[in-house]
């Protein structure tokens, strides 16, 4: 059997976020950083649908209103609030009772995952046109149904496994180019999806009872079993797509064309067939060497896998929404609706209602059945309890509304919560970080501050990227690992203002604690990295990860850039404060001109920059298109700087110097190292710093700022030594 694994490496390259490992040590002083509440509370969060007295979503329910057993012990909610996403709601669709937290109005579990799925294994082989319907369909439902808000992903299935097309994503475009990657322009299109042995049953296997024994048909026990043989792949396939989707919060809706396969592999055969059987073995019981004795109740093992994908998915809190793609040779039909009770297809009915889905049976739109799915899955609570230490992995759920009349409709009832990043598979943690990747929402597993500066020039945009780690985090990290060094893994992916993919960068770091620590107190010192990402001019934003490789805490924020185009104009970027340290020389990914390269060592900007009132600070400046001074060849520029406080009020920098500059004829760019003492008596809070430069040859000026903490109690240290 084919590995889930192996196939889920094609589904984004977001997903490779490991470099090559490169050591950091050196820090500068830091003071004391503001509460940041982590993501580390265990809270469960589900979603629940509630219906009133006349079959309506029921609004207005509370705390009071839910009752959760956990394990046979009842839990309060934590937290309830309402996500209603119908389009009768008012423009912010997603609203919160009296009762909800302002941090948790909207966590990525109070959003809908849908995961497009096309089946290419049990589809009606006899025409490929369901699969042009399906995905126009599909292509419908992501562009038009869905909100702004949900996640899409898309996958098919095929013999050789899951192929996961696209993670789930908040940029619709990328599951919409998913969709259309399947390739088919007409309905002549043909696509090798099965074996000789899965044709073969497609032929045999049909729905009418006669095709298959009728006749004197005879179907030779050895295609049986190898068929039987292919269930059991695809429902391993399916199983291991279950157990991945556990890395996902939230619940997950699998929309699924599908034919299913035939039931005879798993309930046997029918009462019809039985007794076609019967009078086929006495008119020849010698010559009766078919696989009608082993067909007669079906075979064990299938249904023990179908148990065990049914289980899968309940644990995952994932459902499964079966599209019969069948249909398409029926007569059409408006009447089409979800399947209740049990029909003979006993395939799809099993996947769908016994994970908590709807089964659509025949249907020739497939239209109709995906705008059902969506209106029934748009409005929600998000009910939450509080995980005990004691909790097993799996959990039996029951969700209970007291309200009168009201009645829970969906619900899980069997969870595995999110596993530990430990016990994670390698799939597992790639599905999680294409999420993470892919949607807005911010994290904050790892405390990190992060400044995006963007860069002009003659050639292709970029931005830098600094980040810094406090050393108290830095050492709380160490702790919970208990090693002096921590992995950490750190990507940056800039989004075009359509949220196209632009650029990426990526890099496995390792942090020396010990070397932190040898340098003074831990608290004041600080972790830096910079970086640089491809950008385009004009609006854009860049989406940060970062993740500690061993016990998986994982911080992810998006910050919003406006990136200027190439020009002759005179240009300054936003000042970067430096940090008082020497790094050694560490060229950015993918190479090109790196303005914090300075002689032989490589300058380290603060992502989060402290002054003191009074304290002399570095900074770097860097300008593009100076004009060089004819008889010299040297820029000629004078510098004025102001530091403004919180309440407006505007200080001059009065003592400041210019200690250097470096031209880079090539790249048009300037680099002016500066030393600046601050102004006295500043008050303490956020401030900015600006900058005004004048071209004294061409007599032309630019300014720039850059937001600053102001502070009259601490020091920045000068570090102890330089490597």
């Amino acid at each position: 059997m084919s590995s889930l694994a192996g196939q889920f490496v094609r589904a984004s390259a977001l997903c490779c976020l490991i470099g090559g490992p490169t050591v950091f040590g050196g820090a500068t002083a830091i003071g004391q950083q503001p509460q940041v509440f982590r993501s580390t509370v265990q809270l469960v969060q589900l979603q629940v649908s509630v219906i009133g007295p006349d079959g309506e979503f029921l609004q207005g329910l509370g705390k009071e209103d839910f009752g959760i057993t956990v394990g046979g012990e009842l839990r309060p909610a934590q937290v309830v609030y309402e996500v209603d996403l119908r389009p009768s709601v008012a423009a912010d669709t997603t609203t919160a009772a009296p009762t909800a937290a302002p941090d948790l109005s909207r966590p990525v579990a109070a959003r809908r995952h849908f995961l497009v799925l096309f089946d290419l294994v049990y589809g009606p082989h006899k025409s490929r046109r369901w699969v042009l319907e399906a995905r126009k369909e599909a292509l419908g439902f992501i562009r038009e149904d869905v909100h702004r808000l949900d996640l899409v992903a898309v996958a098919t299935i095929t013999r050789t496994g899951i192929n996961l097309l696209s993670p789930f994503v908040a940029d619709h475009s990328q599951a919409l180019a998913a969709v259309e990657s399947l390739g088919l322009r007409d309905a002549t299109g043909q696509i090798p999806l099965v074996s000789e042995v899965e044709d073969f049953a497609a032929e045999n296997f049909s729905a009418d009872p006669a095709a298959s024994l009728g006749s004197g048909d005879q179907i030779p026990a050895m295609e049986y079993r190898a068929y039987v043989a292919g269930v059991a792949n695809y429902l391993d396939q399916l199983r291991q797509m279950a157990e991945m989707l556990q890395a996902v919060e939230g619940k997950k809706h699998v929309v699924m064309f599908t034919h299913g396969f035939a039931d005879r592999a798993l309930t046997g055969l029918s009462l019809e067939e039985l007794s076609a059987g019967a009078d086929l073995r006495s008119v020849s019981p010698g010559g009766y060497a078919s696989a009608a004795l082993e067909m007669q109740s079906g075979d064990s093992g299938v249904r023990e896998d179908m148990g065990r994908v049914v289980k899968a998915f309940r644990q995952a809190d994932a459902v499964i929404h079966a599209v019969d793609t069948a249909g398409l040779a029926a007569p059409i039909s408006s009447e089409l609706g979800p399947v209740v009770g049990r029909p003979t297809r006993q395939s799809l009915s099993t996947l769908a209602l016994d994970t908590g889905g709807t089964l659509y049976l025949n249907a020739n739109d497939f239209a109709v059945p995906l705008a059902a799915i969506e209106k029934t899955t748009a409005a929600f609570y998000m009910i939450g309890y509080r995980r005990s230490p004691n909790d097993p992995p799996t959990v039996e759920v029951s969700v209970q509304v007291t309200r009168p009349g009201a009645r829970v409709v969906s619900a899980p009832t069997t969870l595995s919560p999110p596993p530990e990043y430990r016990q994670m598979t390698p799939s597992q943690r790639q599905l999680q970080l294409a999420e993470f990747t892919n949607d807005d929402v911010e994290r904050r597993g790892i405390d990190f501050q992060a400044q995006v500066v963007p860069l002009t020039g003659r050639g292709e945009g970029r931005v830098a990227v600094l980040v810094e780690v406090p050393g108290a985090e830095v050492q709380r990290l160490a702790l919970e690992r208990s090693s002096e060094q921590i992995q950490l893994e750190f990507g940056a992916f800039s989004l075009d203002e359509s949220g196209r993919p632009v650029g990426a960068t990526r890099r496995g770091v390792t942090i020396d604690v010990a070397e932190l620590r040898a340098r003074g107190p831990i608290a004041e010192q600080r972790f830096l990295l910079g970086e640089f990402v491809q950008a385009r001019p004009g609006e854009g934003r860049l989406r940060l990860l970062l993740r500690e490789a061993e016990i998986g805490q994982l911080s992810s924020r998006t910050i919003r850039f406006w990136s200027p185009a190439p020009s002759a104009a005179l240009a300054v970027a936003r000042p970067f404060i430096l940090s008082g340290m020497a790094a050694p020389l560490v060229m950015a990914d993918g190479g090109g001109f790196d303005p914090f390269v300075y002689g032989e060592r490589r300058l380290l900007p603060l992502a989060a920059p402290v002054v003191e009132s009074g304290a002399t600070v570095r900074m770097l400046l860097v300008a593009w298109n100076l004009q060089l001074h004819p008889p010299t060849g040297q820029t000629v520029v004078g510098l004025t700087m102001d530091l403004t406080s919180a309440d407006g009020e505007a200080h001059s920098v009065q003592r400041l110097a210019i200690v250097d500059t470096l031209h880079d004829a090539e790249s048009g760019t300037t680099r002016i190292l500066v030393e600046a003492t601050m102004p006295t008596a500043m008050p303490v809070g956020t401030g900015h710093l600006w900058v005004r430069l004048l071209d004294r040859v061409a007599g032309r000026r630019v300014e720039e700022q850059v937001q600053v903490r102001i502070t009259s109690t601490e020091r920045v240290a000068e570090p102890r030594g330089s490597r």
